[in-house]
């Protein structure tokens, strides 16, 4: 169920750049009660982990040529795939941040306590999906050649590549970094970005939280620039702005300082996330290859953007359109589909169940059609190796 209490206005009429230099100011504000389980967050973890299956599927289409007229033109929308994972950066910092919001700025258990909780809810499904996809991708299903099957690795696993995965560190290497299941790189960025959290709340204390996060955007998302084509560009920097941009929308949404109160219920979020949304829509659209790192800014602020307005406006449109009950019980287990989506398809196309075509409209139909196959599979592989280690309602930070 959503959230059903309205906000609290307080503090109406401060300037917008009264925002706490200190954020002792913000994270001992009394915050606004809301449940603990918020049901269009999941709802936005469900739509995610969706069009990030339907991207694989029009992506294994693709490989096998290119696809022409009214098909082309309706499903470009479909590359932007890339974004969901911005998306889901943000989604992790919001939900981290919200309970240290609601404990005034308390990190229960500290540090340590974190990391164990983290631990416990993020490695033993990755762990069963890394085996999985190493079974389907490297020894129970034959190696084809087949370029569209390329998304999950086929051939072969180095001891390299097992040592890295299993610490999560291959998006430290170039030539791994896509090795075994390719979503995985995504799941050791955000485990890096973890260690860095309760450091990120220190510097909220120190410094405040638009001045911390503002500091991060401006300094990663040029690194990153930097870095492109170099070893280290499995890094990601600028995920760690996005990430910030998560915590910042957890303090719009939860503080009733005066300053955060102000830009909570002065600036229309809706229409900012709708605006920007249609900006990335439309260079994805227009260009062959979306300046990616340039449109992940604007997708973390509009993500942001989406996460404060059905918080603050529990009735509204886009609450209830998070909260179908569909998305719902997928973002339910969104994780496991994000892990596994891809050995499930790739067991498939071998198991003939799918069968690719030289008509690429009809591979992508057969594959769309084989999804209900796919978020089964993604069920059972949560009913076994996610949900036992789930405690009470707790979700994971990021939707894949």
């Amino acid at each position: 169920m959503g959230a059903s209490a309205g906000i609290q206005e307080t503090g109406e009429g401060a300037p917008a750049f009264a925002v706490p230099r200190s954020t002792t100011d913000v994270l001992s504000a009394p915050a606004l009660s809301r449940p603990s389980h918020l049901a269009y967050l999941d709802g936005l973890r469900g739509a995610a982990a969706s069009f990030v299956v339907v991207h694989h599927a029009f992506q294994i289409s693709q490989y096998r040529g290119l696809l022409t007229g009214w098909w082309e033109l309706l499903l470009r929308p479909l590359r932007l795939g890339h974004f969901a994972v911005s998306l889901f950066i943000v989604i992790s910092g919001f939900c981290l941040m919200l309970p240290v919001v609601r404990d005034r700025g308390q990190l229960r258990g500290g540090a340590l306590g974190f990391f164990g909780r983290r631990a416990r809810r993020i490695l033993p499904p990755y762990y069963c999906a890394l085996g999985l996809s190493a079974l389907v991708g490297g020894g129970l299903v034959p190696s084809t050649g087949d370029p569209a099957l390329l998304p999950v690795f086929e051939g072969p696993i180095s001891a390299a590549s097992w040592l890295t995965h299993v610490l999560l560190i291959h998006n430290w290497f170039p030539e791994l970094i896509y090795g075994i299941n390719v979503v995985f790189w995504s799941v050791a960025v955000e485990w890096q970005i973890y260690f860095l959290f309760p450091l990120l709340l220190m510097a909220w204390r120190r410094f405040g939280a638009l001045p911390t996060t503002l500091a991060l955007n401006a300094l990663t998302f040029p690194g990153a620039f930097l870095l492109r084509s170099s070893r280290w560009d499995g890094l990601h920097l600028h995920y760690l702005g996005l990430f910030a941009l998560g915590m910042f929308a957890a303090e719009l949404a939860q503080s009733q300082s005066a300053g955060l109160t102000w830009w909570r219920n002065r600036i229309p979020w809706g229409l900012v996330a709708a605006a920007l949304a249609m900006v990335v829509l439309g260079v994805g659209v227009c260009m062959e290859y979306a300046p990616l790192r340039a449109c992940d800014v604007l997708v973390g602020v509009a993500s942001m953007a989406v996460l404060v307005r059905p918080f603050g406006a529990p009735t509204g449109a886009l609450a209830r359109a998070l909260s179908w009950r569909p998305l719902v019980a997928i973002g339910d287990f969104a994780y496991g589909l994000y892990l596994v989506h891809l050995p499930i398809m790739l067991w498939l196309v071998h198991s003939q169940v799918v069968v690719l075509s030289t008509d690429v409209n009809r591979t992508f139909l057969r594959l769309v059609m084989a999804l209900p196959a796919v978020l089964l599979g993604s069920y059972l592989f949560h009913l076994v190796c996610e949900r036992p280690f789930i405690a009470s309602r707790s979700r994971p930070s990021m939707v894949r």
